[in-house]
């Protein structure tokens, strides 16, 4: 009973200070773009509210409760040719991501032809889409795509991009809550590369929670070809471990569909209580 009194007093508080624009003490509410660097640990330990904003988080941080709401993003930057990021959040308490909010690091993977490690050697060329948890689509016998690659129970890796375009993989999100409810998105898909382009793949999420609910989702799906003779991206690789969940349907909430086109694969998904 402590934690669904907890929810629905933080729920509270959240609805009151986005009618209201006031603040509570302890609690800190960013309503403006923000970027917490991987070395800037100014909030770590503390309460936050995100309003309306994008908040980026690189590397790793540790907050007692988090909540996204009124079109809140959390985010982190997007992968360069010579820099990979991700995050990695702990919450002792409440993470709560209402509606219309998300954690959504969609097209933060590698960059067009490349792959894991950063590296253009083995990465998808001609028109094939991006790979990870499930392989890129293709359409000409010429087209290549990389191997699948990381641990389907533990996704610690960026997708991969596709051949050309704007295919860029997925992001990382690793989380760990006490409590979870995810009523919007947690999202790592693939980029779509173009009218003319191949997908990237989904990314990775990794999630543990000793509670988790809500009605959102949470997808790693590979982005789509764009026509018929270009590879969708493969799907990315999800794996939630959990507690307990309220509410929640995880076959039907949770998605990692390869993009359309090409003959792409699924990801993987893994699920342990």
């Amino acid at each position: 009973m402590k934690a669904i009194f907890r929810h629905f007093t933080l729920s509270a508080t959240v609805a009151w200070l986005c009618l209201s624009g006031m603040t509570v003490a302890g609690t800190n509410v960013i309503s403006k773009n923000t970027t917490i660097g991987v070395t800037n640990h100014v909030y770590d330990g503390e309460s936050l509210i995100v309003s309306n904003a994008t908040l980026t988080i690189n590397g790793e941080h540790a907050f007692e409760d988090l909540i996204l709401a009124h079109n809140a993003k959390v985010t982190h930057s997007a992968a360069t040719t010579s820099a990979e990021y991700s995050m990695a959040v702990t919450v002792s308490n409440l993470l709560l991501i209402v509606s219309n909010s998300s954690i959504n690091v969609a097209g933060c993977g590698y960059r067009v032809g490349r792959t894991f490690g950063n590296t253009t050697n083995g990465a998808a060329t001609g028109r094939g889409g991006g790979s990870y948890g499930g392989m890129g689509g293709v359409y000409y016998a010429a087209d290549t795509v990389n191997p699948v690659y990381g641990d389907f129970r533990n996704p610690n890796e960026l997708g991969s991009g596709g051949a050309s375009g704007n295919s860029y993989g997925g992001g990382l999100v690793r989380l760990s809550a006490r409590e979870l409810v995810v009523d919007g998105a947690i999202r790592a898909d693939g980029a779509a590369g173009g009218s003319s382009a191949p997908g990237g793949s989904g990314g990775g999420i990794y999630i543990e929670a000793d509670r988790i609910s809500g009605v959102g989702v949470v997808t790693v799906n590979g982005g789509n070809g764009g026509s018929s003779v270009y590879g969708g991206g493969g799907g990315g690789r999800i794996a939630i471990h959990y507690g307990e969940v309220s509410g929640m349907v995880l076959t039907n909430q949770v998605w990692a569909m390869g993009g359309s086109n090409g003959s792409s694969s699924a990801g993987t998904v893994y699920l342990r209580p």
